[in-house]
């Protein structure tokens, strides 16, 4: 259906009508001669005077007649200047319908009359600034959407800064390992470069401390020996460092060195001197399935004419290679 705009019903409106002005009666219904009448009064009363209820009292009524088998059936169809549009019927008994609100400008609905829209089907729908919704019978608004918008763009930009940051630690990471044994490639996936790390021929290494573990000699012209012993590391070592003092009973210090024991054994014994030739030497270096012992020995304190101190060994830090 179509709305006429206020040009045509002015223009409607001043053209020359049937019957060339007002129709004869202010009652509408006995307003049948067909043709375009002109209404123009001041008011209507329905009530009284059968008019559209709610039309505004100037427009213009166009009557047309039907002729059926049974007799004639008359048609109303009165626009106002407003825009509003209404039809009625009479029947062949002479009996005039209600007026038909075709689009009166108080036309109105109830929600009830209007569907709701779905995903197959138009409709009325509701507007919802919802961004976390997961309705099908709403609408989002702008505000919802530029939301949306704003929380997908700060995620692309965190999601891009995270990859430049992953590249960068890929190509640091792949640098390092062709530093150290090289065969590493930028092109490389994260299990292809595990795979050149678990591969790569390196040697392991272990530290710990002995704490202080000491042994003295049994008199004045012997020297000290002691055990040491390591078992739990994660693998067998070959060479070792461990750093001792020399001692005598009154806690004079004559050596402290790192003394060294490797497999096997390049020429039996690792001694380091110090002074009056006062040495430490540690030997015997067997391999353990997770860790080693060795054994360390000492010269008896050689010092001044006059005294018999007696030898004390002390074993701190220790350092193990595969």
């Amino acid at each position: 259906m179509t709305v006429p705009t206020s040009k045509a019903l002015s223009d409607l409106y001043s053209i020359s009508f049937v019957d060339r002005g007002k129709p004869f009666s202010v009652d509408w219904n006995f307003i049948i001669l067909p043709g375009t009448h002109r209404i123009d009064v001041a008011s209507l009363n329905p009530a009284s005077d059968h008019s559209p209820p709610g039309a505004n009292p100037k427009g213009v009524l166009f009557v047309g007649s039907v002729t059926v088998e049974e007799g004639m059936t008359l048609v109303h169809l009165y626009i106002d200047e407003t825009g509003g549009v209404y039809k009625r019927v009479r029947t062949v008994a002479g009996v005039w319908l209600p007026w038909d609100g075709l689009a009166s400008k108080n036309h109105t609905h109830s929600a009830s009359d209007l569907p709701s829209t779905t995903t197959q089907a138009r409709g009325v729908t509701i507007l919802d600034t919802s961004v976390t919704s997961d309705a099908k019978d709403r609408a989002s608004t702008p505000s919802a959407t530029k939301q949306a918008y704003d929380r997908a763009n700060e995620a692309y930009s965190l999601a891009d800064q995270a990859f430049t940051q992953a590249v960068d630690l890929k190509n640091k990471i792949v640098g390092a390992i062709n530093g150290k044994f090289g065969g590493a490639s930028p092109d490389m996936n994260s299990d292809q470069i595990a795979a050149v790390i678990t591969n790569a021929s390196v040697k392991r290494f272990a530290r710990g401390s002995f704490n202080g573990q000491s042994a003295g000699a049994p008199n004045y012209s012997s020297g000290a020996t002691m055990s040491l012993s390591v078992n739990n590391m994660g693998f067998s070592p070959s060479r070792i460092f461990v750093r001792f003092k020399l001692k005598d009973n009154g806690n004079v210090l004559y050596l402290e060195c790192f003394s060294t024991a490797s497999v096997p054994q390049s020429d039996g014994t690792w001694a380091l001197y110090g002074r009056f030739n006062n040495y430490i030497s540690m030997y015997n270096l067997t391999k353990q399935p997770c860790g080693f012992t060795a054994t360390v020995e000492t010269s008896n304190i050689r010092e001044y004419a006059g005294g018999s101190p007696i030898a004390y060994i002390e074993a701190h830090e220790w350092f193990a290679y595969e």
